[in-house]
């Protein structure tokens, strides 16, 4: 778990062999949170990847919507 500021933290899942696997994993984590954590309303969690250089530099400037901008541009159809 990573805090970025008091209303936002990143539970971190790492070791994915290149961004190909994260998306992967991404697919497939997004579809079964619906009934994994069914507790939590859909708006209070999203999901996302991001190298651990990138994760270094979202914890020292904290800009999120930025960081999700770049990911979007690079990646539309997933982000």
């Amino acid at each position: 778990k990573e805090v970025i500021d008091k209303d936002k933290s990143l539970l971190i899942f790492r070791q994915f062999t290149d961004a190909a696997a994260a998306v992967t994993y991404f697919t497939k984590i997004k579809k079964d949170a619906v009934m994994e954590v069914s507790w939590l309303p859909t708006n209070k969690y999203s999901f996302f990847i991001i190298s651990d250089p990138d994760l270094q530099l979202l914890k020292v400037n904290k800009d999120l919507p930025g960081y999700l901008k770049v990911l979007h541009s690079s990646m539309p159809d997933k982000f």
